[in-house]
Order: C-alpha cells, then structure tokens, then sequence
C-alpha cells in the first residue's frame, strides 16, 4: 500500500570554496575531494562546487551569507 511505502529526502549540497589562492594555483585544493567523498558517503549529493576569490565585496553581490546558508 501507499503507506508502506518509505519516502526518501534527497539531500543535496554546494560547496562555496574562498581563496585566492586557489584560484591562482598557488595551492591544490584538496579539502573539495575530501568533502564530496565524505557528503557520497553519508547519502548527500554534491550538486556543485564554485570557487571564489576573498574579496568580501564580491561576496556580498553575490548574496552569500551565513543567514542564507543552513550549513557553514
């Protein structure tokens, strides 16, 4: 029956990763490997990953805040 069956949440996630850095190739970015693996392995799909420099500014015009955010 309809009630027997279990509905299942698909959790998804983004990853904003900041650094100059890394945006430069001055330093690889592994912490990305790391936590698309451990996120696969808990049952969250990692829908996308964007890189962005630390300008505080650029941020702000983008909307990114630790208010919209539900995990930092």
């Amino acid at each position: 029956s309809d009630m027997s069956q279990q509905i299942h949440r698909a959790y998804t996630a983004s990853l904003i990763i900041i650094g100059d850095e890394i945006l430069r190739g001055q330093i690889i970015d592994t912490n990305t490997s790391y936590l698309a693996k451990s996120l696969i392995a808990v049952g969250i799909k990692l829908q996308k990953v964007v890189v962005v420099p630390d300008n505080k500014k650029y941020l702000k015009i983008l909307g990114l805040s630790k208010k919209m955010l539900k995990i930092v």
